[in-house]
C-alpha cells in the first residue's frame, strides 16, 4: 500500500527505490564494480563447492567409524562368547571332577563301613545347600523390592 508508481510524474519514488536505481546505476556506469561483484560471486561459490566436499569427506569419514566400530563390537561379542563357552566348560568339567572325588570318598568310606561318616557327609552338604538356596532367594527377594522402590521414585 506504501508503494507508489514509479512513472507518474509529480510523484516522488520511495526511498529504498532511489537506493536500488543508483546502485543498479552504479554498476552500469563502473565496470570494474561489475567484475568485482562477479569474482566476489564466483569465490563464494568456490567456497560453498569446497564446504560441500568437506562435508562429504567428513560424512565418509563418520561412516567408516561407524562401520569400522561395530566390525570391532561384531568381533568383541565374538571373542565374550568363546571366552564365556570355554569358561563353562570348565567349570562344568571342574565340577563333575569334584563330584566323582566325593563320590569315590563316599564309596571308598561306605567299603571301609564307615557308614556315619557318609551320613555325617551328607547332613552337612545338605545344610549347606539349603542355607545357600535360602541365603540366594533372600538376596533375590531384597533385590527385587529395591529395584521396585526406585522404579516408584522415578
Amino acid at each position: 500500500m506504501n508503494e507508489q508508481p514509479e512513472n507518474q510524474p509529480g510523484i516522488v519514488p520511495h526511498s529504498s527505490q532511489l537506493e536500488k536505481r543508483t546502485r543498479q546505476d552504479d554498476l552500469v556506469r563502473d565496470p570494474d564494480l561489475f567484475r568485482k561483484m562477479l569474482d566476489n560471486q564466483a569465490s563464494e561459490l568456490e567456497l560453498r563447492n569446497e564446504e560441500l566436499e568437506l562435508r562429504k569427506r567428513e560424512q565418509e569419514a563418520t561412516r567408516q567409524y561407524a562401520e569400522k566400530a561395530l566390525e570391532m563390537q561384531a568381533q568383541d561379542r565374538r571373542e565374550d562368547r568363546t571366552f564365556h563357552r570355554g569358561l563353562s566348560a570348565k567349570l562344568f568339567g571342574f565340577l563333575i571332577t569334584v563330584l566323582l572325588i566325593v563320590v569315590a570318598g563316599f564309596c571308598y568310606a561306605l567299603y571301609l563301613n564307615k557308614d556315619q561318616v557318609v551320613m555325617e557327609i551328607v547332613k552337612a552338604v545338605v545344610y549347606l545347600g539349603a542355607g545357600g538356596v535360602g541365603g540366594y532367594s533372600a538376596k533375590s527377594i531384597k533385590v527385587a523390592k529395591e529395584e521396585k522402590e526406585e522404579d516408584d521414585e522415578y
